[in-house]
């Protein structure tokens, strides 16, 4: 039982050896204030092809509980158990069903079904998903030079790795990847397309970061969302998670994400083709307004997206249904949390202009003219003073009596 293939075994069941191991630890969080690890196969240390090594497992398990009952906060994942007192494991075969949907080079050969099965499964241990599992499509295994593996891009479109296609595909597996009941792992470089092979000779192309500045930007507001950081979404935290639908033909796949015990759900609609799906009729949670949060198709991650999708979709009836619009390779997250519009005032010839979006129309424009004291006097503005245009309600108020500031109240 002394080797493993990667090495010596060391011998577990000597005091010494275990004090000198987990002393290792303490070291680590106490000196270095680490947040937590990731275990490397730590099944080669209680496995000796069939035998099991209870000395190895007996130390794990004293080292996570250490851990818990004295470091409170910090983490411990594995690469290839569940249990022992780990917080999560690593689902090595989540990609296995979701980059083959993203690197077809037809859409009538992606399968939602395997995008559903990842979506709602622990694909590596083949129980129901959850934060109990670490999601990723790309990590040193998959895409470094050790297997000799390639990047999700790279998969994608191997010619052109940088290509609308794979741009917009392979954003589309990170909202999969971010959404999915698990905890999301982003590898080095991933988030500004780089394509080129992982290797210890080789550093990332930090300039990646400047040419795909959009892509990155995509990242940063998925991982907002899915921590719930700007309130709009706090269904992506939950342990619940439903699909919605998994539509074959359309190639198009929706699900809801919650909490056990709460109705602030968040659902996600992703379009697996390169065909702008119009007005889709949808079933929702619950029926109301779901106002969208994220837009991978948005202008703001690249300037030859096309924009498309909705921004509110209202569900109404038994099942509460609405008509969605996603544009091609994307993905949408919606909730019923509304955001918080905002007030725009500008000056042109001596006209003040206050304006917000007409999706507000419901909303009541207050003004004060000081924020002093600690009842502030805001008091609506007459709803005959608001005026419409294609695009945003305004008002013109009058330069000698318009109020100092405005806030739009929800109603």
């Amino acid at each position: 039982m002394c080797c493993t293939p990667y090495g010596s075994r060391p011998d577990y069941s000597r005091q010494p050896v275990r004090d000198y191991i987990q002393q290792n630890f303490q070291m680590w969080l106490d000196e270095c204030h680490v947040d937590g690890f990731r275990w490397d196969t730590p099944g080669l240390m209680m496995n000796a092809g069939s035998t099991f090594i209870p000395d190895a497992a007996t130390l794990i398990s004293t080292i996570t509980g250490m851990m818990y009952s004295n470091y409170p906060g910090k983490i411990n994942i594995a690469e290839d158990v569940m249990g022992y007192g780990f917080d999560s494991t690593w689902d090595t075969t989540f990609y296995d069903y979701v980059t083959p949907q993203l690197a077809a080079t037809a859409d009538s050969s992606r399968d939602m079904g395997a995008i559903s099965y990842a979506v709602t499964n622990n694909t590596r241990f083949n129980v129901p998903a959850g934060l109990t599992r670490v999601a990723f499509l790309e990590s040193h295994d998959i895409v470094g030079d050790l297997n000799n593996g390639v990047r999700l891009v790279t998969s994608i479109d191997s010619n052109a790795p940088s290509s609308y296609y794979a741009r917009k595909l392979s954003t589309l597996g990170a909202a999969v990847t971010f959404t999915a009941p698990a905890v999301p792992m982003v590898f080095q470089g991933q988030d500004m397309l780089e394509n080129q092979q992982f290797s210890a000779s080789r550093p990332v192309d930090w300039t990646k970061t400047n040419t795909y500045s959009g892509i990155v930007q995509l990242y940063h507001d998925l991982i907002r969302a899915r921590r719930n950081l700007d309130g709009y979404t706090p269904g992506l935290k939950g342990d619940q998670c439903s699909m919605i639908t998994v539509d074959d033909a359309n190639k198009l796949v929706a699900y809801q994400r919650w909490t056990s015990g709460t109705t602030n759900q968040a659902v996600l609609v992703g379009n697996f083709s390169g065909v702008t799906r119009s007005s889709y009729s949808l079933t929702f949670p619950q029926a109301g307004e779901w106002y969208v949060h994220f837009n991978s198709d948005s202008t703001n991650y690249s300037a030859d997206f096309g924009n498309i999708g909705s921004t509110v979709v209202t569900a109404i009836g038994t099942p509460a249904t609405g008509a969605v619009t996603v544009g091609p390779y994307s993905a949408l997250i919606l909730s019923q949390v509304a955001p918080q519009p905002q007030l725009t005032v500008t000056q042109s010839n001596g006209v003040t202009t206050v304006s917000w979006p007409s999706a507000y129309s419901t909303w009541t424009l207050q003004a004060t003219t000081t924020l002093a004291g600690n009842s502030l006097p805001w008091s609506a503005v007459p709803s005959a003073q608001y005026q419409t245009n294609a695009t945003a309600i305004y008002i013109n108020p009058s330069q000698s009596s318009a109020p100092a500031f405005y806030r739009l109240l929800k109603p």
